[in-house]
């Protein structure tokens, strides 16, 4: 098992390359030490120095062309069955770039600067191959360790009763940190030999973690941390108290339904405010820099986040005007449902078939909605009856009456009425009004009031009479006459 995904071929390169670039560059380093020790003159030291630059030089163009040979013979086996960018070719060049380099520092006399790229280069070939091999056997290790039938990880189950979700979370977060922490320390690492010595790595992450300033502003990772802390409480605590009153308090008053969600949603938009309020004052951004800061945002918000803020100013007008409340029964446009929720951009409507239809603030701000129960949750009842002129009128108009008084949920005052509201050659028309105690029963209530319309206008005798079957228009002088012919005597 070999941590990075190479060929057997390719390895036993890379290796071979290792242990030549170590022996020729110890050679130089004990060559140039001997010469010290021995007072040599310094043609022969900067001989010896060259030379041990050119041959690292040309042991890596040998290495390179090589890698090259086996990555061309391995694609003409067949294209590779995954596409993804990598860095090779980045490498490679500066590679190649730095082997030219070396090259034409020997030949042109600048010898010491063609040792320096040749130990530069291999100090920092090193550590990234050490730094990224640590980082791919962090993540095997904690993903692996991190699992439910790992030890570690059935203990942490058991013990906790953390989920395997919840398992895999941590081991990310813990990869990446350890991930990041390898990257920065790599970094240090590399730039060591150009003059940043310990005592700068201490002072450099002294600054990172208590603080460095940017003007009148102090920035630092324990600030910031502490201030993320800060935040996640204030906003934990704001959760707990809108889960008790929605839970413990709020039930127990004689408030509405809308007027409490009103109360819990305006509460959590406080909170969320004073939470990122007391963050930022641990930072040090007063309200005099955040009023800066806001001034510069608001071409941005002008443009690019008018129609969010709009929906969101739309959404505190909704919760504090109450014009909509949840569990209403509203409609807009040609939906028509129950309000379930309203979030700080949209609102959530139920309709009937039981969809959800997610409506912009705005929209129900500056638009026309129709609010069944925004009053009380009376409603009217309007059905409408169409009689030929054979039908007697009076008759209908106390079937109609009788059959409201007759249903429970049909209201006494104000009491049922039946209106004449139509006239024409082909019959009348007759309308029943009348109001339920609740409109959300209005379809069920209809429904029992025409079956026993059709009842008694079947017992009066109403609906036996020969209707009409085929009937013509004839226009004479600009009067329109109408000639029928009686229908089959099976037909009604």
């Amino acid at each position: 098992w070999r941590l990075l995904a190479m060929a057997d071929a390719t390895a036993r390169r890379l290796a071979r390359l290792a242990i030549l670039v170590a022996m020729v560059l110890s050679l130089a380093k004990i060559m140039a030490a001997l010469a010290e020790v021995i007072a040599a003159a310094l043609p022969v030291v900067v001989v010896a120095r060259g030379l041990g630059a050119l041959t690292v030089a040309l042991a890596v163009a040998r290495a390179l062309r090589s890698l090259a040979a086996l990555t061309d013979s391995a694609e003409c086996l067949g294209p590779r069955s995954a596409s993804r960018r990598d860095f090779h070719g980045p490498l490679r060049l500066l590679a190649w770039t730095l082997v030219l380099a070396m090259i034409a520092a020997v030949t042109i006399g600048y010898v010491a600067f063609a040792a320096f790229l040749a130990d530069q280069m291999m100090w920092v070939f090193g550590v990234a191959v050490l730094a990224y091999m640590a980082a791919v056997l962090a993540e095997e290790g904690l993903s692996n360790v991190l699992k439910s039938g790992a030890p570690i990880g059935g203990a942490l189950i058991s013990a906790i009763g953390l989920r395997q979700e919840s398992l895999q979370q941590i081991a990310i977060l813990l990869t990446g940190a350890c991930q990041m922490a390898l990257a920065i320390s790599a970094v240090l690492l590399a730039l060591a030999p150009w003059g940043v010595q310990s005592d700068d790595f201490a002072v450099s992450l002294h600054a990172a973690f208590f603080g460095f300033k940017v003007g009148d502003v102090t920035i630092s990772l324990a600030d910031s941390i502490i201030a993320l802390g800060l935040f996640g409480l204030a906003l934990g605590l704001t959760r707990a108290l809108q889960r008790w009153l929605d839970k413990r308090f709020l039930p127990a008053t004689q408030l509405d339904r809308g007027l409490r969600n009103s109360i819990r949603t305006s509460l959590g938009y406080l909170g969320f405010v004073l939470a990122a309020s007391l963050a930022l004052a641990h930072l040090g951004l007063s309200f005099e820099k955040l009023a800066i800061v806001a001034g510069a945002l608001s071409v941005g918000i002008g443009f690019g986040l008018q129609s969010i803020v709009n929906n969101f100013v739309s959404g505190l007008i909704l919760l504090w005007e109450r014009a909509i409340r949840v569990g209403d029964w509203i409609v807009v446009g040609d939906d028509q449902g129950y309000v379930r929720r309203i979030n700080v951009r949209a609102t959530e409507i139920e309709t009937f078939d039981r969809l959800t239809v997610i409506v912009p603030n705005s929209s129900l701000v500056s638009g026309v909605v129709k609010n069944w129960v925004r009053g009380d949750r009376i409603g009217r009842l309007k059905i409408s009856i169409s009689l030929s002129h054979d039908m007697d009128v009076a008759k209908a108009r106390e079937c109609l009456i009788a059959s409201a008084r007759a249903e429970d949920a049909v209201v006494r005052i104000p009491a049922p009425s039946v209106l004449f509201s139509g006239l024409t050659l082909t019959g009348a028309s007759l309308d029943l009004l009348c109001f339920v105690e609740d409109v959300e029963t209005s379809a069920r209530v209809r429904s029992d009031l025409m079956f026993d319309i059709h009842a008694r206008f079947k017992a009066a005798g109403l609906l036996s009479l020969p209707a009409v079957a085929a009937a013509t228009v004839i226009t004479i002088n600009g009067l329109e006459h109408l000639r029928a012919k009686p229908a089959d005597a099976g037909n009604s």
